[in-house]
């Protein structure tokens, strides 16, 4: 499972955590 898979599932409560996230790690 990938960080954009992960912040799919977590949509609701951390995806914009985990968007910013993959975002710096790109």
């Amino acid at each position: 499972m990938n960080v954009f898979d992960f912040a799919m599932e977590m949509e609701d409560s951390g995806y914009e955590y985990y968007s910013d996230l993959a975002r710096t790690s790109s």
